[in-house]
């Protein structure tokens, strides 16, 4: 929720081999303004780990505010993840990764606008942007090779 009002999942995306963790978007068109909390419900159960990166976005189109949400992770073990996703001039990608037990690094023309570890500093969640193309590539380098990542896009349309 943020500030007491529920967000829209937008997508969800399990990791390609366990221990399973899952990178999800979510959204809310109009939130009231100014600083509020975001809070995660956990009231779910599993996985029972848990970090997140929040970003807010001024400029994004009211009656249709996103794109087609992509998402995947690494059936076979690797050092990078990446997703396309279909986008446009004017419009902003944004992405969220995470990754157990390794580190990722931000890939050239994205900014990542954070990364946070959970408490015994086992997985990490990091976000960035882009500005859209006709296809956007989101894509991170993990430190070594895994498939316990994934990887989760969506593209903002201007207002």
């Amino acid at each position: 929720t943020y500030n007491g009002s529920a967000m829209t999942s937008l997508i969800e995306q399990v990791s390609g081999a366990a221990p399973l963790y899952r990178v999800r978007l979510f959204g809310l068109v109009a939130p009231s303004t100014g600083t509020a909390n975001i809070a995660i419900d956990t009231s779910g159960g599993a996985p029972a780990v848990y970090a997140a990166v929040a970003s807010s976005w001024t400029g994004v189109n009211q009656a249709t505010p996103t794109g087609t949400a992509v998402s995947a992770n690494l059936g076979a073990a690797g050092t990078t993840i990446s997703v396309d996703a279909s986008s446009a001039s004017g419009e902003v990608v944004v992405d969220g990764v995470f990754v157990y037990n390794r580190t990722l690094t931000v890939d050239t023309g994205q900014t990542q606008l954070g990364t946070v570890n959970n408490v015994d500093d086992t997985v990490r969640c990091s976000s960035g942007y882009e500005a859209g193309v006709a296809t956007t590539t989101m894509s991170w380098t993990i430190s070594s090779s895994t498939q316990t990542t994934a990887i989760a896009a969506v593209p903002l349309k201007p207002a």
